[in-house]
């Protein structure tokens, strides 16, 4: 069940802090570990890729080729998408290049009274990176709120990356690839997928490939060597160009890498595992609050869902909610670990305390229900 906290309880300052260090002890413990693929990918390049893939998406690629999506593919799934879906997308994608436009930074030119001329100028990067998260979900949504600004800034070259156990990707996501007119697409996901994006992948030397890919025959020397003079000739596909810039959420892992490719690349921000945090008092409806708190728990394991309120009965009352909702979540799993030692509910004196302690926790995604 859900923790309840109060914050005039003497153990409430250790409670909290513990929730505050939660996403940085996460981070430092994975360090060593993100840094050692990164370094691998550098060193090793598209062979380091493919083990990744095959480790953690149950699937057995060749080739960066393998890697790649069909935008065919993306265009049919397009064209037989359900009507209604197509045309919540349409609409989605409409909205947010409305609102995006209006963002759209402006440079200028001015004279001081020296009469020097001063200004700026802004230009799009030549080609950005978007990471859309995957494996336990699927996140249309992502794509549109990442890619839709880079073609308002007139990027040229948009590529994505995301996970795909089992080689299997969703035809909604697709659908989506096609709407958004993205360049390039990769089925990576989780580091390698930063990696790539913010190292590339240099073109290898056709030695090299093939020694790799008969170290262990008995595994993919079926599979992947098929025909030699194929390889031989497709060498040249074995090459990805960097990108200036990578956007998208992802969990601690593609947060971590992210942190640390920073400098090789720029980044959005590092937004970490999905979380939410609600500021809500006795006018809120405890339904309502329990959903979204949920909403955001069923995203993944590591996911956190926070309420602060200054009345003790709704917080039971909500707490109670959860409970008998998860029961009904296909997803119930994930959400029941996110909810028991991720999430919490903080009971206040008054309003103004919870305000200052939802500043402190500054969460991704921030409700008030006042």
């Amino acid at each position: 069940m859900i923790s309840l906290f109060n914050t005039t309880h003497s153990s409430f300052t250790q409670n909290f802090n513990s929730i505050l260090a939660r996403s940085q002890s996460d981070m430092q413990t994975l360090i060593p570990e993100v840094l050692a693929t990164l370094q691998d990918i550098q060193q090793r390049g598209i062979d380091s890729l493919l083990e990744l893939v095959r480790k953690y998406d149950n699937w057995n690629p060749c080739s960066l080729q393998d890697l790649k999506i069909d935008k065919n593919k993306a265009e049919d799934a397009y064209k037989k998408l359900d009507s209604k879906l197509k045309k919540s997308l349409q609409i989605a994608f409409e909205r947010i290049y409305e609102f995006h436009s209006l963002t759209k930074p402006k440079g200028f030119i001015h004279y001081d009274k020296y009469d020097n001329l001063l200004g700026i100028q802004v230009f799009p990067v030549a080609r950005a990176g978007i990471y859309i998260p995957g494996g336990k979900a699927c996140y249309p949504s992502s794509l549109l709120m990442n890619a839709i600004p880079a073609k308002v800034a007139g990027v040229q070259e948009i590529i994505m990356t995301t996970p795909t156990p089992n080689n299997q990707i969703s035809d909604v996501l697709l659908a989506t690839i096609h709407l958004c007119d993205i360049t390039e697409c990769y089925k990576i996901g989780g580091v390698g997928a930063i990696g790539m994006l913010a190292y590339g992948i240099g073109q290898q030397e056709v030695g090299e490939s093939l020694s790799f890919l008969y170290a262990d025959s008995k595994k993919h020397s079926q599979s992947c060597i098929k025909d030699k003079s194929k390889l031989l000739s497709d060498t040249d596909t074995e090459s990805f160009k960097k990108v200036d810039c990578i956007s998208g959420p992802g969990n601690i892992f593609v947060a971590t890498a992210k942190k640390l490719v920073f400098g090789e690349v720029n980044i959005d921000m590092i937004a970490g595992p999905s979380e939410i945090g609600i500021i809500a008092d006795s006018s809120a409806n405890a339904d309502s609050v329990a959903i979204d708190m949920l909403s955001q728990a069923e995203h993944d394991e590591m996911a956190s869902a926070l309420l602060i309120t200054d009345d003790s009965n709704l917080a039971r009352e909500i707490a109670q909610k959860i409970e008998e909702k998860l029961t009904h979540l296909s997803r119930q799993h994930i959400a029941r670990i996110s909810i028991d030692k991720r999430s919490a509910i903080i009971i206040t004196r008054n309003l103004q305390e919870a305000v200052c302690l939802m500043n402190k926790i500054a969460p991704a995604h921030l409700e008030i229900n006042t």
